[in-house]
């Protein structure tokens, strides 16, 4: 969290990384990767990540689902209209 919190956010996704790598049940490195990730503007990547805290952890809190949709949201593209 503390790369996190202080904008290094590259640093911080190798941290969670390895962290995953040790403990790849670990949902709130994965919850955090997912921020990382929007704050990196990896949106496909965050929302990978949001899917495995999904099913690691169902029963987190509203918060998480917020994120979650807001990731989502940044993936709708809509139609191409001539």
């Amino acid at each position: 969290e503390y790369l996190f919190n202080n904008a290094r956010y590259t640093a911080a996704k190798t941290k969670l990384l390895e962290a995953i790598k040790e403990k790849p049940n670990f949902a709130t490195a994965h919850r955090m990767l997912g921020l990382t990730y929007m704050k990196l503007g990896e949106v496909e990547a965050a929302a990978t990540a949001y899917d495995k805290v999904f099913n690691l952890q169902p029963n987190l809190s509203k918060g998480a689902y917020f994120e979650a949709g807001e990731i989502n949201m940044k993936l709708y593209r809509e139609p191409f209209v001539p």
